[in-house]
């Protein structure tokens, strides 16, 4: 938020301080919410799950979550049959209890990498495109929707 503070102020001095107000309020509520979500998040540091693809990076660094796996390397492109039972041998030898999707994924491939193993699915809308209305709250939504997610998908026996 400073960056943008700071770009604001310097365009239009005359509301500096209405800025600098704002971003300190934005910081203090993004700080707050960090903190909460880290406390949820503490039962499952450490718990292996695996993506379709790699967008979580972030999560697991500010929670402490760990992808052990990405399924594809990009979402246009479907995974080998060879990729598949790579990472389903990756979920049984690591005990993964999550594989998340994302909403575009289909059910079926969600199925076959699941298949044979324990581990549940579910699905992270890491874009908040499902997120209706988007309004100026979505990232804090979206932030409070991905660690249900997760913890609904790594929370189970």
């Amino acid at each position: 938020t400073a960056a943008i503070v700071a770009t604001l102020s310097a365009r239009d001095p005359a509301n500096a301080a209405a800025y600098k107000a704002n971003g300190e309020a934005a910081t203090a509520r993004i700080e707050a919410l960090m903190e909460e979500l880290r406390q949820e998040m503490k039962p499952f540091s450490g718990a292996p799950y695996v993506v379709f693809h790699d967008a979580t990076q972030y999560f697991d660094l500010d929670f402490g979550t760990e992808a052990v796996g990405s399924v594809s390397v990009s979402p246009e492109v479907p995974p080998s049959a060879r990729r598949l039972a790579e990472i389903r041998g990756r979920i049984q030898s690591l005990g993964v209890k999550c594989v998340l999707a994302d909403p575009q994924t289909p059910q079926r491939l969600v199925a076959t990498v699941t298949e044979g193993t324990r581990a549940r699915s579910a699905v992270l809308d890491a874009e908040g495109s499902t997120i209706e209305p988007p309004g100026p709250g979505l990232w804090f939504t979206l932030m409070r929707k991905a660690a249900e997610t997760m913890k609904g998908c790594l929370g189970g026996p």
